[in-house]
């Protein structure tokens, strides 16, 4: 499809009609007009499609496909439509009107950033039920990002807009990564390939948490940080990057997570070897926690190293509920 305007707003969706018109509405209050919208259905069995294309008609592009998970949803939705600029937001997040102008803007002054993200604020269930985002370390942009990428990922879904150009060159989502932390990898990949990152001190986008999934399967999210780390220290090695020498310690880290995952789902066995992996890929890092924890994989009752370890799922990243 030629391109006719200068972002494309990509919506990937599963099963979220309950919540896609708020989200669409808070595009059409945009300050900002030069988009178009293509809604990827990814195997809704809730009647997405039909609703989308009986309320909205030709305001937006709704494109069906089998559940293939959200980054397939997302490349599906990126190949649509060429515009030059390239914005992600979920079928259940927010925007607020001077979103879209903020980064359009950041994009046009400075054509040499390829992304340009803000701040945001997490809500449950209703925009009134925020709580504030809270940086582990604040991003200043620039080219040097992959140091904050190996910590934990800054930029939510929602709050980025990217030059097609980059994209172009240096790959889409990666669908092998399933629903959990293919951004990251996205962001992480390209900031190790030298793309420069603009980062806006606002808060304009409204990332929406569901009370029923605050804590829920923490062992896939556990497994995605691990993927992401894995994948980079793979690149790093092809681009003999910098990154090489800090990996094998952000590696270890979340098999440690992963590890305590497991463990509070009563996985014993497969908890024990991601600790084994986790000491082996670095002996030196939070030995004395990891110790601990290995001790009460092997000794204590699996009731018991639930009960012991329950605080620490507030340590274990939350996600999305996924495809």
């Amino acid at each position: 499809m030629p391109a006719s305007t200068t972002v494309s707003i990509v919506i990937p969706a599963f099963n979220v009609r309950e919540y896609i018109d708020e989200t669409l509405t808070s595009i059409w209050k945009q300050r900002y007009r030069d988009y178009a919208v293509i809604v990827v259905d990814d195997g809704s069995t809730d009647g997405l499609k039909q609703h989308l294309e009986t309320q909205y008609g030709e305001r937006l592009t709704v494109i069906r496909q089998e559940n293939r998970g959200l980054s397939a949803a997302r490349n599906t939705g990126i190949r649509a439509w060429q515009s030059p600029y390239v914005f992600f937001l979920d079928g259940d997040d927010l925007i607020l009107p001077d979103h879209l102008e903020a980064l359009v803007t950041a994009l046009d002054r400075s054509p040499r950033m390829d992304v340009v993200f803000t701040d945001h604020v997490r809500f449950v269930d209703h925009p009134d039920n925020q709580f504030e985002h809270v940086w582990g370390d604040k991003p200043e942009g620039g080219r040097e990002m992959w140091p904050l990428f190996i910590k934990s990922n800054p930029i939510a879904i929602g709050t980025a807009m990217v030059r097609r150009a980059v994209i172009d060159r240096f790959g889409m989502f990666d669908e092998s990564m399933g629903n959990y932390c293919a951004d990251w990898d996205l962001w992480f990949g390209l900031a190790m390939h030298g793309a420069s990152f603009l980062y806006l001190d606002r808060k304009s986008a409204l990332y929406r948490q569901r009370a029923g999934n605050l804590s829920s399967n923490l062992a896939g999210a556990a497994r995605g940080d691990l993927m992401v780390m894995e994948r980079a220290y793979e690149r790093a090695r092809r681009l003999q990057h910098p990154a090489l020498a800090l990996l094998p310690k952000a590696i270890a880290l979340r098999h440690y997570c992963l590890a305590r995952a497991l463990l509070l789902e009563g996985k014993r066995v497969e908890a024990i070897r991601h600790l084994l992996t986790s000491i082996r890929k670095d002996p030196t890092f939070s030995w004395k926690r990891r110790y601990v924890l290995l001790s009460a994989a092997l000794l204590m009752p699996a009731a018991v190293v639930r009960r012991c370890w329950r605080f620490n799922r507030a340590m274990v990243p939350v996600r999305k509920p996924s495809n």
